[in-house]
């Protein structure tokens, strides 16, 4: 009947504009609070809530908008689906499947059952209670710890995409923030000196990562700051390099990045700090590194600065001597140079 299914269905599909002023009594909420927050800036759902559920509730804002009740056409500016988790399951020959603690791993990497040595088949299939595949966060967190779980989860694959579920893989994760804290413990132990050398990598890699981010790439935001923590694993941290990895890093891992935060001597939480800035012209590489290619074969390769012209980069090449055994004595018929990326003689 009308008056079981309207709680239902219709008090779920306007619960966004409730949000806005729940304690209202006298009407659904007050135009100003709709005003200032409507519309929603990301609606974030999977494929099924595009028919049960959005379609419901566009369908009912258009209506309290024709009443007069919302000043917005839409509910919604942005719609993201993501992409469901994956995850192998262990089937025996008489089609049983095995959970994951059940199995063990041979030095080839086969899937093998503990308690009777037989190899399994492993298929990656949608995670489902039947399948024995299902990952209990409260496991994870209690072995790994919530950042390590969150950092995996969006760096698992695209966001939209399906994405499989590796146990082995989270270890990754793990020995990233590892890395990050034993950097920052490192750099106080020295007394907080460093050398400001990796400048151009630090404003590049904030680049990447405020603009992935902002794009909901969240997997090569996270690659962008293994690569510069490997950088600095290597080559020495700098008090800015520090501060604006721990910045990069927290919304992605929030426990570590204010443990970090408090490491490097700020008070506070580092949500309530600004985000960090680039300077546009250190994000551009001085130097550019332009292959050799004598017929169309690879014969070498050498660096020039990024402004160099076409014929800086012809005499470069041709001066080389990895270069000249296959041009001396012979006709040099055509040079082709794509300034920044190639050289290629014909000969």
């Amino acid at each position: 009947r009308e008056t079981n299914t309207m709680p239902q269905w219709a008090g779920s599909c306007w619960y966004y504009l409730r949000y806005l002023d729940p304690q209202n009594e006298t009407e659904l909420c007050s135009k100003e609070a709709e005003r200032q927050w409507m519309n929603v800036d990301l609606y974030v759902g999977g494929a099924e809530h595009a028919v049960l559920h959005l379609l419901y509730s566009r369908f009912w804002h258009k209506v309290l908008y024709d009443l007069g009740y919302v000043s917005t056409k839409e509910p919604f500016k942005k719609l993201r689906h993501q992409g469901v988790v994956l995850a192998s399951t262990y089937i025996d020959s008489a089609g049983k499947y095995h959970e994951y603690s059940e199995i063990e791993f041979t030095e080839t990497g086969a899937a093998r059952l503990k308690a009777t040595g037989e190899i399994l088949k492993v298929e990656i299939e949608k995670m489902a209670k039947s399948k024995l595949n299902g990952v209990s966060p409260d496991e994870v967190v209690g072995k790994h710890g919530a950042d390590v779980l969150r950092m995996y989860e969006v760096f698992m694959g695209e966001f939209e995409l399906p994405k499989p579920w590796d146990p082995r893989a989270i270890e990754g994760c793990g020995r990233f923030l590892r890395r990050l804290y034993r950097l920052v413990d490192e750099f106080v132990e020295k007394g907080g000196v460093g050398n400001d050398v990796n400048a151009n990598l630090r404003h590049k890699t904030i680049k990447k990562v405020t603009n992935d981010l902002e794009a909901m790439k969240f997997n090569t935001a996270v690659a962008a700051m293994m690569e510069f923590a490997n950088e600095l694993s290597s080559g020495g941290a700098s008090k800015e390099d520090l501060t604006a990895v721990v910045k990069l890093v927290s919304p992605y891992a929030p426990h570590l990045g204010d443990e970090l935060w408090e490491m490097l001597g700020n008070g506070g939480f580092v949500i309530d700090t600004s985000w960090p800035t680039w300077d546009e012209a250190m994000t551009q590489d001085s130097v550019v590194t332009v292959v050799i290619q004598v017929n169309g074969k690879l014969r070498g390769e050498f660096q020039a600065p990024c402004d160099a012209d076409q014929e800086q980069l012809k005499t470069t090449a041709l001066s080389l001597d990895k270069v000249k055994p296959f041009v001396d004595g012979k006709t040099i018929r055509k040079v082709i140079v794509v300034p920044g990326k190639l050289v290629n003689i014909v000969v």
